[in-house]
């Protein structure tokens, strides 16, 4: 069972959700702010806790380049550092990044449905909690990226997508790739959304796969000493979900329903 929740399909599943939702992978993202005495070595207490249930682990890095101009000509560099860890489930259905400015918890393609992805993503971001003693909550994020395979090597994007690019009429209409980012308000949610979309290699001949990617988010300052914290974050996290089903519903099309219906 899917995620996504159905906006106003013609024959609804008694479930009410998409039977066939093209969720590759969801995202639940915790940012915060940690006192400077805390170290990538303490972080590391978690890789072993849970080493069990995330056996698979790999260095987070994050790199910095630099451009110089010199009369000789332009010089290039870069610059390598560990941020955190990444771990991952035995079943490789599951990965935490575990990072000096916050947590994320990703479910991989089958994915399931919002409880157990919750659970556990919770589950991880107490025993986070428990060993870098985050003060504030400065960032939360609820991401779903969606995968629509469609049995087409030839389609009109907005057949599709109700969000997506739009050539000028004074070029040619053929597309062979593209890559859109936009950003935009949502004041009922109290949140902002980053979608993203693009094409990319089908698992499959004959078909067409585009990507649509939705990064909801909400700039927070949340104490985790406050007593209503744990209620706060649920609420948060809850409110973003239905953001990102608002906009899923918002981009696709009647086309997209019924193929995933």
């Amino acid at each position: 069972m899917s995620d996504q929740r159905l906006g106003n399909p013609t024959s609804p599943p008694a479930s009410g959700r998409y039977s066939r939702a093209p969720i590759i992978e969801a995202v639940i993202e915790i940012r915060v702010s940690l006192d400077p005495s805390i170290t990538l070595s303490r972080l590391a207490r978690i890789e072993k806790r849970e080493s069990q249930r995330y056996p698979n682990v790999q260095k987070r890095m994050e790199v910095q380049g630099e451009i110089g101009l010199q009369e000789t000509g332009v010089s290039a560099s870069a610059v390598g550092s560990q941020t955190g860890h990444v771990l991952t489930s035995r079943d490789e259905k599951y990965i935490a990044q575990i990072r000096m400015d916050g947590f994320s918890c990703s479910r991989l393609a089958p994915y399931e449905s919002w409880t157990p992805f919750h659970n556990e993503a919770m589950r991880l971001w107490a025993l986070y909690r428990q060993v870098a003693s985050p003060k504030i909550v400065t960032r939360l994020g609820v991401r779903y990226i969606n995968r629509l395979d469609i049995p087409s090597q030839m389609i009109e994007i907005k057949d599709y997508l109700r969000t997506s690019p739009e050539i000028s009429p004074a070029l040619p209409q053929t597309l062979t790739g593209y890559f859109m980012q936009i950003q935009v308000l949502l004041p009922e949610h109290t949140a902002m959304v980053n979608i993203n979309s693009t094409i990319v290699e089908p698992p499959t001949p004959n078909t067409t796969s585009l990507i649509l990617d939705i990064d909801t988010f909400r700039q927070v300052e949340l104490s985790t000493s406050s007593e209503t914290f744990d209620d706060d974050l649920e609420k948060a996290l809850a409110e973003l979900r239905r953001a990102k089903n608002f906009v899923f519903e918002g981009c696709i099309t009647p086309a997209t329903r019924e193929m995933i219906i």
